[in-house]
């Protein structure tokens, strides 16, 4: 969703989660420099144990951490997405159909099958 953006050449990185996957270190600094108000938000540094245990989860797509409610955040279905793309990547097409079917109100993002009878 953010495409190939560059991290501008004076962005000064803070320290990644020790829980960050290294394969996602780009992408995070990435977020980092384009969305820092969505990341201080996410109060990764407070709930350290929640964000790991949401990193390992096999499917993070379903809620963020529950220290993100509990700070009375409310993000976005879109804010969702980004999230899940910069962390867990992997996770992304299951993120998109659930966030599509909830948004749309619809029980499933699959075709009804075609029947040629």
């Amino acid at each position: 969703f953010m495409g190939r953006t560059v991290v501008p050449s004076g962005h000064r990185a803070t320290k990644p989660p020790t829980w960050l996957d290294p394969d996602t270190l780009p992408a995070f600094n990435a977020f980092e420099s384009q969305l820092p108000e969505l990341l201080r938000d996410m109060s990764l540094d407070n709930h350290a144990d929640d964000w790991y245990r949401w990193m390992r989860s096999k499917e993070p797509e379903a809620a963020l951490p529950s220290a993100c409610n509990a700070a009375n955040k409310k993000f976005s279905p879109f804010q969702h997405l980004l999230i899940t793309q910069t962390f867990r990547p992997d996770r992304v097409p299951h993120a998109m159909e659930q966030t599509v079917t909830k948004l749309l109100k619809l029980p499933t993002a699959q075709p009804p099958v075609l029947s040629l009878a």
